[in-house]
This record gives structure tokens, sequence and C-alpha cells, in this order.
């Protein structure tokens, strides 16, 4: 299906957010991004450490206030003219998971009640609800009344994607849910995203560092430097057919898993030196470090 026969669930445009660092300066962590997700796909966005994927998709939801650009999201603008009604069930239809499953959990609250907050929150009948989010995650009925110390990174994830899961959310921003995840667990989390999207008919960002797991998971991919969008393509055409410089040297240092094809590729290795993002100046944010 092409992309304009498709439902647009996220419509972001000229998203900024901007933070005061002192000194009169500016932090452009998001900086003038617009794109479009589609229902029921999931949209990939890597990029390196730093360059605001994370701070990108926390504005998205409203969780930081943007400093300027529009969001809307399913028709509604979200913006300071909502009510509370309004403002109530968007939050309930977009939730996130974060990124250090061992962070995000209170350790001084058990399971049950971790799980339950959201419930609690929009008013739905709680212990039962609890229950079944566990085991739709892999969990058991016991664990509702353990405390996250007591579990493993991969088990807290688990607890992490059904909390976000216990609003019957629509949209999910996935903040890198399994980089603090060993190699084998990631796999099983990823697995079950996959599982809740085709069930539930869940809309994904999915945010990582990873390129061979955002390929597998996305239908497209975003690519971001220093607080903005260099290149959007899907998954495959991406891979195949990277335009930005910064997207091919990102994929050439993708390791293949056989040692004769690793040991004589070229790599693209970026010369230059990253420029202060406190202080990037008018010009292209890429040319300290382009190769063309």
């Amino acid at each position: 299906m092409k992309n304009d026969e498709k439902q647009v669930l996220l419509d972001v445009k000229n998203l900024k957010k901007y933070f005061n660092v002192g000194n009169k300066k500016i932090l452009k962590a998001v900086d003038d991004i617009s794109l479009q997700i589609y229902k029921g796909e999931t949209l990939g966005l890597v990029g390196e450490s730093g360059c605001g994927k994370s701070t990108f998709g926390r504005t998205v939801i409203h969780l930081y206030d943007p400093t300027d650009g529009t969001v809307t999201f399913d028709g509604t603008k979200i913006d300071k003219n909502l009510d509370t009604k309004q403002r109530h069930e968007l939050c309930r239809r977009m939730q996130m998971i974060f990124q250090d499953p061992y962070a995000s959990l209170n350790p001084r609250r058990k399971i049950l009640d971790i799980v339950a907050e959201g419930i609690d929150a929009h008013k739905k009948e709680r212990d039962a609800k609890v229950i079944e989010l566990l085991e739709t995650v892999g969990l058991q009925a016991e664990h509702a009344d353990r405390f996250p110390h007591e579990f493993s990174g991969g088990q807290r994830q688990r607890v992490g994607i059904a909390r976000a899961l216990a609003v019957n959310p629509d949209f999910i921003v996935c903040d890198e849910p399994i980089s603090a995840l060993d190699v084998s667990i990631q796999a099983q989390v990823i697995n079950l995203l996959e599982q809740l999207q085709r069930e539930r008919g869940l809309t994904y960002l999915f945010i990582a560092h990873d390129l061979s797991m955002v390929k597998h998971i996305s239908d497209r991919i975003g690519v971001m430097y220093l607080g903005s969008l260099v290149e959007l393509a899907d998954s495959e055409e991406l891979f195949e057919n990277p335009m930005h410089p910064y997207t091919k040297a990102l994929l050439s240092a993708i390791p293949i898993p056989d040692p004769d094809i690793e040991k004589n590729r070229q790599r693209i290795m970026l010369e230059g030196t990253l420029p202060n993002p406190i202080d990037l100046g008018e010009e292209c944010k890429f040319c300290s470090r382009c190769p063309v």
C-alpha cells in the first residue's frame, strides 16, 4: 500500500525543542523536524548518541513541551487549547517504553502497583487486568507481588511494556527498549513487540542504535543528526540506496557475520570534528565531517 493511501496517525510539522543551557546559549535538541507516522506501522529512528532521538520521542507525546511546531494525533492538534478531558484521552492513547528498565521502575513499589498506575489514573478494573497484562508479556501471575529488584533486565522491560499497554494505547514510543539487554533477550523483546503490534494494531516510533534490529522491525527509517532529520525512507530502500553521506557512514559500520567479508569490506570513516551542538551557526550541520 502506498503512503498516500495509508491513514496518518501522527503528523509532526516543524517540531522544535530547544533548551536554555545558560549564558544565553541554546541547545537545539530537536530542530525543525517534520514527518508523518501511519497507523499500524513502525517508524524506526536512528542516529548517534546525543542527536536528539529520545528528546524527539518525548516531545512528540508532550512529556516535553515543544518550543515550536505542531503535533497532530489522529486528527487532534495537541496544544494548550485542549481541555482536561481531551488531554487525558490523548495521554491514554500515547504511551512510552523507556530505555532503562532499571531506572524506569519505582524500586519501592510492587509490580502490581507499577503496572496498575495507568489503570488507576483512567479508572479501570485493576488486579485482574494487571495479571492479564503480565501474562500477555510473558510473565506470571505471582510476579505481580514482587519488587523490581527481584527481576532480570529482560523481565523488567517486559513489566515496562505491560505498563505501557495497561491503558490500551494506539501509539507507543519505544525509546531504545533493548539497548540495556543481552542480545538473546533483545530478540525476545522484539518478537514480543511485533506480536503485540499484530494482535492490537499498535503503531510504534522505535528509537534505537542497532541498525540491524531497526531494519528488522521497521517499515520506514528516519536518520537524525544533531537535532535534524537528514533522511527518511522505506527500510529496504534506505539500506539498499542511502542518499545522505551520514547515512552511508552509519550503514558501513554495521558488522557482517562473515569473517571474510567483514575483513575485506571498506568502511566509511568520517573525518573532521563533531561541531559544538550549542553553537552550530547557519551552515549545514554535517559540513565539518562531510566527505562531499
